[in-house]
Order: C-alpha cells, then structure tokens, then sequence
C-alpha cells in the first residue's frame, strides 16, 4: 500500500514560511495546518504576523485566531486536534501542509514522543503565578534540569506548565516522554539563508513593517480584552509594547527590544530545528 506522506516545512521567523505554504497549499490543492503557538490566538495578527485575510480566504488554515488569549491551548491540544485534520485531508487524497516556526509542535506530532495527558488546573497555577519568573524556572531546575535547559527563564507560562506536569504525575516531563516511531511519511523542509545577516535584516524589515501596520494600537486592544494574560505577556513584540505603554521603555528602545529579541528567537529556533537531520533546506537568499 502507497504511504500517504506529509509535508513539515520548517524554518526561523520571517524566513517565508507563511508565503510557501500558502502556494503549496495552492498548488496541492490541500489545507495549511500552522504550527505556530500564537497565530492560534484571537487578534495577534500585527504581532504574529498572521497571513493575510484574502490567503486566509482561498486556502483553509487551521489554528489561526481560535482562542481567547485568557484560554490555554497546550501542545498536547494541537497535537490531538492536528492528527485528526491531518487523517482528514489524507482520507480526502490531499497532502496535508504542516508549516511554523514552533519546533515542539513538530517534534511531539512526527517525531520523538508523544506528550501525556493532563489537565489544566487553575488553582494550582493561580498559586505559582504569585512567584517570579526566575524563581519558577529555579524550582524546575530542581525536579527537572533537562526540562529547564530547554525553557527560557521569562518563559513563565511554559515553566508553570511543566511544573504542573510534574505536580500532576509525581514524574519529571524529561522522563515522561514516551518514545514512539519517527514517523517517515513526513517530508521534512526548511527555510534559511546563507548569510545569517539576510535573516536578520528581514527581521528588522518586518519589524518595521509591524509599526507602519499598527502594532501600538493592537497591543493596547488586546491589554484591554486580556489585562491579566501571561500568554500577551510573554509574547515577542506586545511584552516590549506593554512596557512601552508603562513608560519603561521609549518607543524606539522598544522596537530596538523586539528586533533584538526577535533575532535571538530566530537563532535559538534553527538551533532545534538543526538537530533534525531529516530537514532538507533550502536557503531563501
């Protein structure tokens, strides 16, 4: 029996991963499946550069602007819900298009492991949420060094999760991954360049480009539906606006923020992605 393969297309942010899925999908004549942990929330558009509202019109993206920025969608979630579209379109002689730049999702959904289930619990968070960031990421230190290697000290609502993971099944997430078959039906490509500075000048493009759109403006809208959102406040380009809007940073220091900050993002996720060697890539400049 003919293998129904998949295709995974991968690469740092502003690489173009959004343009070539859309045209694979238009070529194809599939569906986009992103694997992108913001795009699923409702109104980062500015900040997470979302696609554009016409190629969201001629080609169906799944888990683009879904959720509430109050509501929490973990991996395990999109991977749930991504076999069961993936199954779909395949059942439907398509090939599904799985494109982002958050490796994890890939990483839980094709290749190493798979992620044990557990609920979210609110009064259990609501209890870490009266410590700091660095003192979280102190505590899974201690239960879980491997885990915390992985996961960036700021990074609170992450940190909080595994260490709900941990409180929830007495093991640490590092022990808990369940090893399963890569799955070999996934055709693997990845956007870079040749020269680190082009990715980095496209960086500081978009970011510039985020301005000129309007992204002051969406951040204070999105303060005003979810004042008390972690997921707002962790999120490259709105945490450095907020702290603008709190007269901690002036507006250029703020864009000089997201530029850096992005940059340093786009390199941390080529290093993951990297250690892929299924990847074919191909660079962009």
């Amino acid at each position: 029996m003919k293998k129904k393969k998949i295709i995974a297309l991968l690469g740092p942010t502003a690489s173009g991963k959004t343009e070539i899925a859309f045209k694979l999908a238009q070529k194809l004549k599939s569906e986009v499946i992103s694997a992108d942990s913001r795009l699923v929330y409702q109104g980062f558009e500015i900040g997470a550069a979302a696609p554009e509202k016409n190629k969201l019109q001629e080609v169906k993206h799944h888990f683009v602007n879904i959720f509430r920025a109050d509501q929490q969608f973990t991996c395990a979630d999109f991977c749930a819900q991504a076999s069961t579209i993936i199954n779909k379109l395949q059942n439907e002689q398509k090939i599904p298009i799985v494109a982002g730049g958050t490796y994890l999702y890939f990483k839980t959904l094709f290749e190493t492991y798979s992620l044990l289930k557990v609920k979210p619990d609110l009064n259990f968070r609501e209890k870490l949420e009266q410590f700091s960031s660095q003192e979280l990421h102190n505590k899974l230190e201690i239960l879980d060094s491997e885990t915390a290697l992985k996961i960036h000290p700021n990074n609170k609502v992450k940190i909080i999760r595994m260490l709900e993971i941990i409180e929830k099944t007495g093991i640490p997430f590092s022990k808990q991954n369940a090893k399963k078959e890569k799955n070999k039906d996934v055709l693997w490509f990845g956007l870079d360049a040749s020269s680190r500075e082009y990715i980095y000048n496209r960086i500081n493009l978009r970011v510039e480009k985020m301005f000129a759109q309007g992204l002051v403006e969406e951040t204070q809208n999105l303060l005003q539906q979810y004042p008390k959102s972690d997921i707002l406040r962790n999120t490259i380009g709105y945490q450095e606006i907020i702290e603008f809007l709190k007269n901690n940073l002036t507006l250029d220091e703020a864009k000089e923020k997201i530029k850096q900050n992005t940059r340093r993002y786009a390199k941390r996720q080529l290093s993951f992605m990297r250690q892929n060697k299924d990847i074919v890539w191909f660079e962009i400049d």
